[in-house]
């Protein structure tokens, strides 16, 4: 996990017991042809529902989810959400993804519940 000073500075890395669930993807910047990386990391406690409306999401407690968004030149921006984004969308007819998350996170240990399912 990432170590962030009192400024919001990464200062590191460090190891936690905690179980983190962390997507990093490339994106193409809205207002020009520049890319930036974005990364999500999330506890796995603190996921308390899979729903979907034309994304897939995780629902978590408030503020569990860090993102960090890099731009080409290094600028880092980070926020936080209470959304964590599996990037998986506009799929239809697809209920059982939700129905086997609810399931391997059982397994595992975790108990999070199938909230609504848009198609």
């Amino acid at each position: 996990m990432t170590a962030v000073n009192s400024e919001g500075k990464e200062v590191g890395e460090m190891q936690t017991a905690m179980k983190i669930l962390s997507i990093e993807v490339k994106k193409k910047s809205d207002y020009g042809e520049d890319f930036y990386t974005e990364k999500q990391e999330v506890d796995l406690q603190k996921i308390k529902a899979v729903v979907k409306d034309i994304n897939i999401i995780f629902e978590t407690e408030p503020d569990a989810v860090k993102i960090t968004q890099t731009k080409e030149n290094g600028e880092k921006n980070i926020r936080t959400s209470d959304m964590f984004f599996l990037q998986l969308s506009y799929g239809k007819q697809n209920e059982y993804l939700a129905e086997d998350l609810v399931e391997v996170f059982r397994k595992a240990g975790y108990t999070i519940e199938k909230g609504f399912w848009y198609d």
